[in-house]
């Protein structure tokens, strides 16, 4: 049986528990990774609601083939938002990821699904180094967007896409943030 969330009473206590845990902390703004998927425009919109737009710096982190679409969407959700143009930045993750690649002997075929495996793991891993490498730089915290569903199901990359300092989205199924 799914519960039944209120959504604004959510909303509301997933605000202050971000607005508190940074602030406790010793920090006032975040870090967040952009897709153009649904977790991290609900991340990037509860942190805008927590700290204000100018406490909020996206990334984005395209490989080779990111499709344009889901960058359309980041950068109309992240403007919708109010963050600030100077507060977002984009990195093509795509020459470190190869690199990595190349000098790991790794070359996925059609059909490996183990490379293919092995190097979307790199990719996740890469945007994570980026990712806190940016956090550094602004005094920042990484905000997750990882949610309950892909946490019980292991859908993510250890020490990739599942490392951050927040995660306000991990008590809440997939299906409760679509």
């Amino acid at each position: 049986m799914l519960r039944k969330l209120d959504i604004p009473k959510t909303a509301e206590q997933l605000t202050a528990f971000l607005k508190r845990t940074v602030t406790d902390a010793g920090f006032s703004c975040v870090v967040v990774a952009v897709s153009g998927g649904i977790d991290s425009a609900v991340a990037s919109a509860l942190a805008v609601r927590a700290l204000g737009p100018e406490a909020v710096f996206p990334l984005l982190l395209p490989y080779e083939d990111w499709h344009t679409e889901a960058g359309g969407r980041a950068v109309r959700l992240l403007r919708g938002l109010g963050i600030p143009a100077a507060n977002i930045r984009t990195v093509d993750i795509t020459p470190v990821v190869r690199a990595f690649a190349q000098a790991a002997g790794l070359r996925p075929q059609a059909g490996d699904t183990t490379g293919a495996i092995r190097l979307g793991n790199i990719m996740a891993r890469a945007r994570m180094v980026i990712l806190f490498d940016y956090a550094r730089e602004q005094s920042a915290l990484v905000l997750g967007t990882e949610n309950k569903s892909e946490h019980y199901l292991g859908y993510f990359t250890r020490f990739g896409d599942e490392a951050s300092d927040i995660e306000p989205l991990r008590e809440l199924y997939k299906t409760e943030i679509y």
